[in-house]
């Protein structure tokens, strides 16, 4: 008989709307009381991502089969499991439409009572079994003992990982040390039951690659974590219920997609899920991308939680990254050169760059001339605005940091940011709409730190006779870098600011004035800290050139823009 069933202990963790309290919460209770808490809270923003998703599969799965009184659709039968027997036409354009509005009207229907109905616990209770977190049939998100000994190649044994190690908070490995982890040496591989439900879950959307053992033959892709290689992003609702609906998509915008089984890994055993990885056989539903295994875990089922925690894992195929627009969660890059060229492939977060900075790649249209494609959530959030209504929204984002060692590309650390902005702003997609308008508002704000004020330092580092490729290059970068520092929280609360009676010429104008203002600021105090040395500056091209020079030219360039 198993032990800790994910369905009814509490191991998910969630801030309550009333207190602000960090509680744990069972997946039955999530479900039955979402709106009553603000967020999750886990131990990290990577692992909450991770969690979210797993979340999303329940819903995607349960509301892609019946509606919100728990009856399915025309055309869908189902057995005593509630797993779909039967596929939809693709073909069939009417049944696909019939089809794919009622599951908006679900969408709709669930929106409107504002809390989610009891088909999906009655769905859980189903597949209770399967949400063991120890157990010898059905382990969740793990293989039992004889479906990993029996996928090892002859002779091998699986790769040993302590708790530590599975613990991103602390990130050890066997050969360093890590000297400012929140855990005591003793306790770095203790976990509870509720912190390794969330790092299992964690664990397999982010590995890295620096396990050695494989379970399928050379020459194919090992997997370091889906989630590993993405931009991710999600939309924040009020409370944990509107989070989980605006990010669960009902109908799919790419038609492959819209009528396809969802198969979410808690369906099928171990070996089931990882012979459909090693196979090859592709993924084409949420639920599926969403429960992705990188590994096949074995975790003893009669492991004390009072001991050192370790698992067996054994590396399993990498899902297909060239133009896989199945995943809705990721902003993503046109690759103009390499093995994807003239293909996309999702775009982690650049670290210690604000997330506005990227505010076209996020949000503008997608156009595959124009190497432009709009997240799946963003596409999404276009329908359901009307029943929504205008909100404030927020846009999270999160990225697992690597070590940058094509070898192990160990997660070393995260990469989180979040942008609070008026639906308006994305869904006024006009010629002279807002998103268009704020694009080159950003374009202009960038080009204003890259080129006019990035000119002023390399003058400056010209006249100091600084070495380009080197103290030249730093002072150029800390100095773009610290701009970029001083707008950044005057330009969130200026893009927050913006409402849809607002005149766009007035409002971009608003922002013009505070860009320049600070703009000068920066450059003024490049004076400030000048030297004599400075004053003399150098003679070029026949001409004196010094620090009044440069930036008398810097003021005539930013008129240019602001």
């Amino acid at each position: 008989m198993g032990r800790f069933n994910l369905l009814d202990e509490p191991w998910i963790s969630v801030i309550t709307l009333d207190s602000g309290e960090q509680k744990e919460i069972s997946m039955l209770e999530l479900f039955r009381q979402a709106e009553c808490y603000r967020s999750l809270s886990g131990d990290m923003e990577t692992q909450d991502f991770a969690v979210l998703r797993m979340l999303l599969a329940v819903i995607q799965t349960v509301f892609s089969r019946v509606d919100a009184e728990g009856k399915p659709y025309n055309g869908i039968i189902l057995d005593e499991m509630m797993r779909q027997k039967s596929v939809i036409d693709s073909d069939e354009i009417d049944d696909v439409e019939v089809y794919t509005d009622s599951e908006e009207d679900t969408w709709e229907e669930i929106w409107k009572r504002g809390k989610f109905p009891k088909v999906i616990c009655d769905y859980l209770e189903l597949w209770r079994d399967h949400f063991f977190l120890f157990d010898t049939v059905y382990p969740f998100y793990q293989v039992t003992r004889e479906q990993m000994d029996r996928r090892l190649p002859k002779g091998k044994k699986a790769s040993a990982i302590s708790g530590r190690n599975m613990n991103r908070t602390v990130s050890e490995s066997g050969n360093k040390e890590a000297l400012f982890s929140p855990t005591s040496s003793q306790g770095k591989d203790l976990l509870s039951e509720a912190e390794l439900a969330r790092w299992m879950i964690t664990l397999q959307g982010y590995t890295g690659l620096s396990d050695k053992v494989s379970l399928f033959e050379k020459g194919i892709q090992p997997s370091k974590g889906w989630i590993f290689d993405l931009g991710g992003l999600c939309l924040a609702g009020r409370n944990l219920f509107e989070t989980l609906m605006l990010n669960y998509i009902p109908v799919h915008s790419e038609k492959r997609f819209m009528v396809t089984v969802q198969k979410p890994c808690w369906e099928y055993d171990g070996e089931a899920v990882i012979a459909r990885l090693i196979e090859g056989k592709p993924i084409n539903n949420l639920a599926e991308l969403y429960t992705n295994w990188s590994r096949a875990i074995f975790l003893n089922p009669d492991a004390d939680m009072r001991k050192a925690i370790s698992v067996e894992i054994a590396k399993l195929p990498a899902i297909q990254h060239i133009d896989q627009f199945l995943e809705p969660m990721t902003i993503w890059r046109f690759n103009k050169s390499g093995d994807a060229k003239g293909h996309f492939t999702p775009r982690k977060h650049q670290s210690e760059q604000a997330m506005w900075r990227s505010f076209g790649l996020i949000t503008m249209k997608t156009s595959i001339e124009g190497g432009q494609k709009r997240p799946g959530i963003l596409r999404q959030y276009d329908r359901v605005k009307r029943v929504a209504g205008e909100r404030t929204l927020t846009l999270q984002a999160v990225s697992m940091k690597d070590d940058a060692n094509a070898t192990s590309w160990v997660p070393v650390d995260e990469i989180t940011d979040e942008l609070r902005l008026n639906d308006i702003v994305i869904t006024d997609e006009g010629q002279s709409g807002w998103l268009i308008r704020i694009n080159s508002v950003v374009d202009e704000t960038k080009s204003v730190v890259e080129n006019v004020y990035g000119r002023l330092l390399e003058d400056i580092a010209e006249i100091r006779s600084m070495p380009p490729d080197k103290e030249g290059a730093h002072i150029i970068a800390s100095g773009k870098k610290a701009l970029y520092q001083q707008i950044d929280i005057p330009f969130r609360d200026w893009l927050q600011s913006i409402r849809s009676d607002d005149s766009k010429e007035e409002k971009i104008l608003e922002w013009k004035s505070q860009l320049r203002r600070l703009s000068v600021s920066e450059a003024q105090g490049v004076l400030k800290d000048s030297v004599g040395q400075d004053y003399r500056g150098i003679i070029k091209d026949g001409h004196a050139y010094n620090v009044v020079t440069a930036y008398l030219r810097f003021m005539g360039r930013l008129k240019k823009y602001c």
